[in-house]
């Protein structure tokens, strides 16, 4: 593997990659574009493996565009190209991950880039609750918003540096491996994000869990589960809470009441609309599946296609007046493409899963480090499209499509090197 030294000019890309987040959707897609531009500029061959790879996603934009030409012609042309563009997104993200990993650099260095860049961001980002916390302060779910604490960072940062903890694969001494692991652990607790939280508990579980029922029994499984909850989460009995929760701990047992897609809105039921406004992930979603479920026989296969949405204007106060994505992220992807749009979803969820490094059984500490990252990827696709959109989104999850993208060129450059 290729270990000269990194460029300026490659490290002042990655600074500007890392900072996409941080800028208007309008300026990180110009960004986007820009950079790729770049990469393509410098080195224009792509490796069809990489545009194979992509296939699931490039097909499911096609048909989102074809089922969706009828939304242009009526004069919705603006989110007819919306869509397309969110849809595209993700495909452009994870081919800078790709372009990036060809660069003149190894592994240890890029990676040590990315906890790096986490560690200044989370800093950025975490400073002034952590100032007001030492005055005096509280932290809570009211500073989570107040001090909109993303956590998506940190948990990158922690992601990276317990993953290669876990596989031998050093990236730093061991003093400040133990603070960096305590620092980013503590941002992602205090940001009070459950899905977070939740991947926090994968990522440290993930050995555990690779080694009892291995990744794709785990895809699998949790790939039904998903399914029941949002598409047949109508047929399931459970009681929703009447009051909205006050504190996280409610906020997390009364999660059911999020997760499972169903119609909070009951006639004669005095706290319907309470309800609906308190969980209103899903009655978002409940929309989205019954405006899928009007649709035609054709398109219960290909979807209603780019610039189609929901109407949410009857049920909630001052928000989601129209719903073009949904929090539930499935739901957005079969509302605009279908079933058939989903099977392709879960199609290139499932072609992670067959990267190399996750078949290998070497005992390599790279290929071992590549293997659990790519796990916990998965984990993160799965989980952060079921609650918070996922990779279709005006701001998509975009570290970890950029991690793919970098996982994917590796696992080839690996291999190349062993050849």
């Amino acid at each position: 593997m290729n270990t000269t030294r990194i460029s300026n000019k490659n490290i002042f890309l990655l600074i500007l990659m890392a900072s996409i987040p941080f800028f208007p959707s309008g300026v990180s897609s110009s960004i986007i574009l820009i950079l790729l531009a770049t990469f393509i500029i410098n080195k224009p061959f792509i490796d069809r493996r990489v545009v194979h790879f992509l296939r699931p996603l490039t097909i499911l934009v096609f048909i989102g565009v074809i089922m969706g030409l009828g939304s242009l012609f009526n004069g919705n042309s603006y989110m007819f190209f919306k869509d397309i563009y969110y849809f595209i997104q993700p495909i452009l993200i994870i081919l800078l991950g790709y372009y990036v990993a060809s660069v003149e650099i190894n592994a240890k260095k890029l990676f040590k880039l990315i906890v790096y860049g986490a560690l200044v961001v989370t800093l950025y980002i975490y400073t002034p609750v952590l100032v007001s916390a030492l005055i005096g302060g509280e932290i809570g779910l009211v500073q989570r918003y107040e001090y909109n604490l993303e956590s998506g960072m940190p948990l990158i940062g922690f992601m990276v540096v317990y993953i290669s903890k876990i596989s031998n694969f050093q990236l730093f001494k061991l003093r400040y491996e133990a603070g960096l692991l305590v620092f980013f652990l503590l941002a992602v607790i205090v940001s009070f994000s459950r899905v977070d939280i939740v991947l926090l508990l994968a990522i440290i579980l993930t050995p555990v869990l690779v080694k009892a029922l291995g990744v794709r029994v785990q895809l699998i499984l949790i790939s039904m589960v998903i399914i029941i909850l949002s598409f047949f989460g109508s047929m399931i009995q459970v009681d929703t809470p009447d009051e909205e929760p006050s504190n996280f701990t409610e906020k997390v047992i009364n999660s059911y009441s999020e997760a499972i897609v169903r119609n909070l809105d009951h006639a004669g039921d005095p706290n319907s609309a309470s309800n609906i406004n308190n969980y209103w992930r899903a009655q978002e979603a409940y929309l989205g599946v019954s405006k899928y479920l009007e649709g035609s026989d054709y398109q219960l296969i290909f979807g209603q296609g780019m610039g189609s949405f929901v109407s949410g204007s009857d049920y909630f106060n001052d928000k989601l007046q129209k719903i073009p994505f949904f929090h539930n992220g499935y739901v957005t992807i079969i509302l605009k493409t279908g079933w058939i749009g989903l099977l392709l979803f879960f199609l290139f969820i499932y072609s992670i899963s067959r990267f190399n490094y996750i078949k290998s059984s070497s005992k390599d500490v790279e290929v071992i480090f590549f293997k659990f990252l790519s796990i916990v990827v998965i984990y993160s696709i799965v989980f952060k499209t079921w609650f918070v959109m996922g990779i279709y989104s005006a701001e998509p999850i975009y570290y970890i499509l950029f991690l793919i993208g970098i996982l994917f060129k590796f696992q080839f450059m690996k291999s190349h090197s062993k050849s």
